[in-house]
């Protein structure tokens, strides 16, 4: 027998045995990798959310209040309902009893859903300022009942990205390294997207604020804006002007985003604010009260009278208005570090609704 062939001999059964100590090894490692991310292929409620909950994969983003509602557990199933993985290569590093597996994940479009939740937090905690004229963060179930709107209303396309999971050996079992890198990849990038503070741009965030205001009654928009405020009276016709004057903005009011510029932590956004008239509406009430007040009847009105009867043709000239005006309007943004606000948002929107009616009697 030649030498090469009764070496061939003698090593067959070597290398077969050490080829099946590798394969062993490395099923091994598959089947690690396989019991814990196949459970996130199960669409069962209390697996799939205590799995995240223990991980802190979502948990890291939105605590978990003491309350365990049935809307928080369907939000994890939800977001991994397309959940999916495939396990691409194994490496392994006997000698520090570790391994690294890459696999390729699927995942839902995790940066159109942290988009989305941004703006649907901002738009939340804008109309909870518009009923109760208080400012105040959503809680943590706030957060998961609107997580749960988006995931059960939106259907986000799955994306794919690949991802290398370490693995530590102890006796015979191996274990998945719980890292942040491992979490931020099992949440599509989630973690990371909500974390950028501008994930929502300085005109996509003013245009939160803009549409919002379309979506307010007159209350609501009365105690956002400060309307009686604007109108500087305190007598009973006070709540008619201020309804008048939404109801002017209700009728006219729309907008258009035309420009944005910023540097660092402060922006500037330029709008267009098509709003009712009120430079028409105050020359034409401001021609009616000349004519009034050069007139005997206002001396023989007295003061009380002529107050009463000013405010009776303003409110006439507001009800009455048919006219619109678009002009362009700048907004101040600042980004404190976790998203982009309007700095003086009822301020700054009242003066571009109003105009100058600010300065009516």
């Amino acid at each position: 027998m030649k030498i090469f062939e009764r070496l061939i001999v003698v090593l067959l059964p070597i290398l077969v045995v050490i080829a099946g100590c590798a394969a062993g090894e490395t099923g091994r490692i598959k089947k690690a990798v396989q019991d814990e991310l196949g459970l996130l292929s199960d669409l069962d409620t209390d697996t799939v959310a205590g799995y995240i909950r223990g991980t802190g994969v979502l948990s890291d983003v939105l605590p978990a209040e003491s309350r365990s509602s049935s809307e928080i557990q369907d939000s994890f199933v939800l977001f991994y309902k397309d959940f999916d993985y495939k396990i691409q290569s194994v490496e392994t590093d006997p000698e520090n009893n570790s391994a690294k597996a890459t696999v390729r994940l699927t995942t839902l479009d995790a940066n159109a859903l942290a988009k989305d939740y941004e703006a649907a937090i901002l738009r939340t905690e804008i109309m909870h300022t518009a009923d109760t004229g208080k400012t105040q963060p959503l809680t943590s179930a706030e957060k998961y009942q609107l997580l749960y709107e988006l995931l059960s209303s939106n259907d986000y396309p799955p994306t794919k990205n690949t991802v290398e999971i370490s693995l530590t050996q102890k006796g015979d079992t191996w274990e998945i390294e719980q890292t942040e890198e491992l979490k931020d990849a099992l949440s599509g990038g989630l973690i990371t997207y909500l974390a950028d503070p501008d994930i929502l741009t300085p005109s996509e965030t003013l245009d939160i604020y803009l549409s919002s205001l379309k979506d307010m009654n007159t209350e609501q928009m009365q105690n956002y804006l400060g309307v009686e405020s604007i109108v500087k009276s305190e007598d009973t016709q006070q709540k008619k002007i201020a309804e008048g004057l939404i109801g002017q903005v209700k009728k006219h009011y729309d907008y258009s985003i035309t420009d944005t510029s910023w540097e660092g932590a402060k922006a500037i956004v330029t709008a267009d604010i098509t709003t009712f008239d009120s430079q028409s509406i105050l020359s034409a009430y401001q021609r009616d009260m000349d004519a009034y007040l050069s007139s005997a009847d206002a001396v023989i009105d007295g003061s009380e009278k002529r107050t009463a009867i000013a405010q009776e043709k303003l409110l006439s000239y507001i009800t009455d208005n048919k006219d619109t005006v678009t002009s362009r309007a700048r907004f101040e943004l600042a980004n404190d570090g976790t998203a982009w606000r309007l700095i003086s948002p009822g301020q700054d929107l009242g003066e571009a609704l109003f105009g100058s009616l600010t300065s009516a009697p």
